[in-house]
């Protein structure tokens, strides 16, 4: 795929899916601090225009209790209630990858509410990414059928700020 948009660092991330350690469990609440922590020290974000050329001043960002340092690429462990799963991207294609257009080149998002249907806004939500990357087929539909609607879940991924 020909590299378009955020630099490699931001694509190297994203697909580092053979992250290792155990999982550091996180909460909406830590999710906060990491925010609060990137805009203290002005990293930029929020585009594939806006974001840190060094990567590495997201990792070790926030402490935890029991926990040295928390950051980007650390595996950590979310639980929350799964809504609104879809394909993103589908009409201009993902910035990460190659802006191909099609649902089965972009990720799948979810949204992770705190509490099972209780209309939680997008904005209050974490949004968990599946990648096109070695995702199976049968998931290539408008919602993907083993994520029903505000059905309780659990993500064991690497921590990435997009």
């Amino acid at each position: 795929m020909h590299q378009v948009g955020p630099t490699p660092p931001t694509t190297a991330q994203k697909n580092n899916f053979c992250a290792t350690g155990t999982p550091i469990a996180v909460t909406y609440e830590t999710f906060q601090a990491f925010q609060r922590a990137v805009e203290q020290k002005d990293i930029p974000f929020g585009s594939s225009n806006r974001l840190p050329p060094d990567r590495s001043v997201l990792r070790d960002i926030i402490s935890l209790p029991n926990v040295k340092r928390l950051g980007e690429g650390d595996v950590v462990l979310y639980v929350g209630f799964i809504s609104h799963p879809r394909n993103s991207n589908v009409k201009k294609g993902e910035s990460v990858i190659c802006k191909e257009r099609a649902a089965d080149a972009n990720d799948i998002h979810i949204d992770l509410l705190r509490r099972p249907n209780e209309g939680e806004p997008a904005c209050r939500a974490i949004t968990a990414e599946i990648s096109p990357h070695f995702r199976p087929t049968f998931w290539e539909v408008p919602k993907p059928p083993a994520l029903a609607e505000s059905a309780g879940a659990h993500d064991r991924a690497p921590l990435f700020r997009g």
